[in-house]
This record gives C-alpha cells, sequence and structure tokens, in this order.
C-alpha cells in the first residue's frame, strides 16, 4: 500500500508553488498524523520544485523524520508518479 498527499493547499496553506516558511504557513494536523500511521507507505507528491524546504517544513510541524517529498514536473501524471515501484494488487491513494 502506499499513501500519497498533495503539498500546496492539501497538505499546507502554502500556494501556487511558493516556498513554505514555518510560521506564516500551516500545516493540515490530521494529515499529518496520517503521514506518522503510514510513515513507511507515505511520501508527499508535489509540482512544488522546492523539496528540500518541504521536507524541513513538514519536519519542524511535526511530520516523520525523512519523509519522501517528490516533486512531480508539469505535464507529467501524479498518479503515474505515485504507481512506480507498487507490486500487482498493491493499492495506493492520493489525497
Amino acid at each position: 500500500a502506499r499513501v500519497a498527499l498533495d503539498f500546496d493547499r492539501t497538505l499546507a496553506t502554502t500556494r501556487a508553488g511558493s516556498e513554505p516558511v514555518y510560521g506564516k504557513h500551516g500545516c493540515d494536523e490530521e494529515l499529518l498524523a496520517l503521514l506518522w500511521t503510514w510513515r513507511r507507505a507515505s511520501l508527499v507528491l508535489t509540482r512544488n520544485r522546492h523539496t528540500r524546504a518541504i521536507r524541513e517544513f513538514l519536519e519542524r510541524h511535526g511530520a516523520p523524520p525523512g519523509i519522501e517529498v517528490r516533486h512531480v514536473k508539469k505535464g507529467e501524471a501524479k498518479g503515474a508518479a505515485l504507481r512506480e515501484g507498487l507490486r500487482p494488487g498493491d493499492t495506493a491513494l492520493l489525497v
């Protein structure tokens, strides 16, 4: 199984690919809890290119250390990125 969360306007209050700023932007606490519950199977898929800043921002907000943050280029389907590495019969959820 795999759980993927979108970053901008879903997991965080950032918009339009802006770099997240701790203290200015917030995180959805329930989705952060989901990352902990599924920490071995969760990742963040985003079109936002600031992946290192996103990881640090999420960790400061209490996300599991080392959470995978993957940049998905414009034109590339997030679903395709989510399916990478899945075995036949695996289930995936993109929020």
